[in-house]
């Protein structure tokens, strides 16, 4: 196994003469014991082996180890979307640059998220644009007409 030394305790006595020391060594949230010489220190990434002793877990081997590339703690999935959704809002925004509202770029670039990640057909994405648009359309002349008094001339 793997992990990153996060403490060390030392319990140190005396039996029939001998000297003995228990390590309590606390590898990434677990503890194991180990007797003797520690030979890692706090901080420390290892290498190690156990086995049961009992109700502990006793180290069999350990030896430091080289430490891990920084990784994000990001799946490469998450990670993936993450590049896609930037790329696709700022699509959304040049698409809509001339009349930007914020819901509308959410919209636009959920649906090019969608095209991108689910692999839907450009037939599929054009028709989510095309009732994207039509709603939003249809809602924009309804609101108009309402602003028109019955004997004024609409204005389009």
């Amino acid at each position: 196994m793997k992990g990153k030394v996060e403490s060390i305790s030392k319990k140190q006595g005396e039996k029939n003469g001998r000297k003995w020391v228990l390590n309590s060594i606390t590898i990434d949230g677990e503890t194991y014991s180990l007797f003797g010489k520690c030979p890692v220190e706090v901080g420390d990434f290892v290498e190690f082996e156990w086995k049961p002793d009992g109700k502990f877990k006793k180290i069999a081997s350990i030896e430091k180890a080289p430490e891990p590339k920084l990784q994000a703690n990001i799946a490469e999935d998450d990670r993936q979307l993450m590049i896609v959704r930037q790329s696709s809002l700022k699509a959304a925004i040049e698409i809509l640059a001339h009349n930007l509202d914020i819901n509308r770029v959410k919209a636009i670039a959920e649906m090019l998220t969608q095209y991108v990640m689910e692999g839907i057909s450009e037939d599929e994405f054009n028709a989510l644009i095309d009732d994207y648009l039509q709603e939003h359309t249809e809602e924009k002349f309804q609101e108009e007409l309402k602003d028109v008094k019955e004997d004024e001339e609409i204005p389009f």
